[in-house]
């Protein structure tokens, strides 16, 4: 109806450019919501429906890292009948991703404060089981195979290191945290490195980078080594998880070698419409998690603020050179995400951490040694995980280093500023003095 009035209306005052860019506009939102809704359907669809309290066996496959609180694992299967969370206070020691798994148990809907994040990954009912028995058994396909990488890369980030910084180098490099101590991942939390824990556009960066001087010694032509990187880049990302931050990262990334490979000059708010673009296609419910959020968040104030505070950090005498200048690129980029962030980190935690600043740019020169080493160990490792002990070895140093960082700035009571914002309202209403304040400040 919209398309039509708006048709009827341009043609009728003679306006045929404004009425057809205003046609493409309604015909792309009538497509996007038709689209959006049919891949909601198909979401929606592979979950398990079962009459709550009614007892069920399920024998399927493990489609998401498990996790380990409170005594209990949680771990997400897709089954014959259907997707669906198995919840047991079994630890599952040796199931993993792709992992076979029977449990036996009672099914309930999805609790009210998990029910939003389960809905997004197609999951409705819980099954509560005794224990978890492996079958024995692996998912095939592509993603089995990806799964194979993964365990492989698993091992060989643990081999040589101790223990709390081989669950470290695999929460950088393939973002799996469930192995981490809950005490360092408080720590983590409370002194701002919690991003690290997480991968992100960060990892994306450095693994382009990494990959620029190793296929430079090849010979391969520009356009073929930007190829490699896109396609090492679409793999890194189901290799990592495959969550909503590491595809904006991958999408961005992607885009901005598609550009490169065309000699058009890359445009950042165009990778991030794309981003945005890709991840709500894929699963248009993104939008509610948190991790998505936090991450356009923190891309959009880096695009937004990053230079201007650059420059501002680094002093209007000119002398940009030498250790001024990435010193103050680290700083205003970790002020200028954590700016973008803190309303909704607030808004979600109840919490900003206070030491941010300082604990970014204390642990910012291992961070990058300590992600290429450790993707080094991990992509060597699918040859022979022993091959990644002397990688390994100076990478312990590097994770302890942050480690202890985020111990020094996350474990005293003054860590976190603890605020509480109450509404969509309010956190609008964060935003809006926010960018009012740093208008003021910057330009």
């Amino acid at each position: 109806a919209l398309l039509v009035l708006v048709t009827v209306a341009g043609l009728s005052r003679g306006r045929a450019g404004a009425c057809a860019t205003a046609a493409i506009i309604a015909s792309a939102l009538i497509l996007g919501m038709t689209l959006g809704a049919a891949r909601l359907d198909a979401i929606s669809g592979g979950a398990l429906e079962a009459v709550p309290g009614s007892r069920a066996l399920v024998e399927g496959f493990v489609v998401s890292q498990p996790s380990h609180s409170r005594g209990l694992t949680r771990l997400v299967v897709r089954s014959d009948a259907g997707r669906l969370m198995v919840q047991s206070p079994d630890p599952a020691d040796g199931v993993e991703t792709g992992s076979g798994i029977r449990a036996a148990g009672k099914l309930t809907p999805a609790p009210g404060w998990l029910a939003g994040q389960l809905r997004r990954q197609g999951v409705s009912m819980v099954l509560h089981a005794a224990r978890i028995d492996p079958t024995g058994t692996s998912r095939g396909g592509p993603a089995g195979w990806v799964d194979r990488m993964r365990r492989r890369g698993e091992e060989a980030l643990g081999r040589g290191m101790p223990e709390r910084e081989a669950a470290l180098a695999r929460g950088f490099v393939l973002g799996q945290d469930d192995s981490i101590d809950e005490a360092t991942t408080e720590d983590f939390q409370r002194s701002g490195l919690a991003h690290l824990l997480a991968v992100s556009g960060q990892n994306v960066v450095l693994l382009g980078l990494l990959m620029v001087p190793l296929l430079a010694l090849t010979g391969l032509g520009v356009r073929s080594r930007l190829l490699a990187i896109g396609l090492v880049i679409a793999l890194y990302v189901p290799l990592a998880g495959g969550g909503a931050s590491i595809q904006r990262a991958g999408a961005m990334g992607i885009a901005g070698l598609l550009a490169a490979a065309a000699s058009r000059p890359a445009s950042r708010l165009y990778g991030l419409l794309l981003a945005v673009v890709a991840t709500l296609a894929f699963n248009p419910l993104s939008s509610t998690d948190i991790g998505w959020q936090l991450s356009f968040a923190a891309v959009v104030g880096i695009y937004l603020l990053a230079g201007p505070l650059s420059r501002r950090l680094r002093g209007t005498s000119g002398r940009g050179d030498g250790w001024r200048r990435p010193v103050a690129d680290v700083a205003a980029v970790t002020i200028a995400a954590t700016l973008a962030t803190a309303p909704l980190t607030a808004f979600h935690f109840g919490r900003i951490p206070v030491g941010t600043l300082m604990a970014n740019l204390l642990a910012a020169p291992a961070v990058a040694p300590a992600m290429w080493l450790g993707m080094i160990a991990a992509a060597v490792g699918q040859i022979d995980p022993a091959l990644a002990l002397p990688f390994n070895l100076v990478n312990s140093v590097l994770l302890a280093y942050v480690a202890e960082v985020a111990h020094v700035f996350g474990s005293p009571g003054w860590a976190v500023f603890e605020v509480e914002v109450d509404g969509v309202a309010t956190l609008a209403a964060l935003y809006l003095a926010l960018a009012s304040l740093t208008s003021f400040a910057l330009w």
